[in-house]
C-alpha cells in the first residue's frame, strides 16, 4: 500500500470515529442542549429592539 492512500486511509478513519463520537454526546445530551439552545434564542430575540409596526 502506498504511503499517500495510506494516510488518507487513517485520516478517513479518524473522521468517521470523531463524526460518531459527536453524534452519541449529542444523543446523550439532547436535553440538556435543546434547553440551552431555548434559553440562548429567548436571550437572543430579547435583546433585538423592537420594531415598529405601523
Amino acid at each position: 500500500m502506498k504511503r499517500g492512500s495510506k494516510l488518507t486511509t487513517i485520516v478517513s478513519t479518524m473522521l468517521v470515529v470523531l463524526m460518531i463520537l459527536l453524534i452519541v454526546y449529542t444523543g446523550s445530551r439532547y436535553d440538556e442542549l435543546k434547553e440551552e439552545l431555548a434559553i440562548r434564542q429567548m436571550h437572543f430575540l430579547n435583546q433585538r429592539p423592537a420594531e415598529i409596526s405601523q
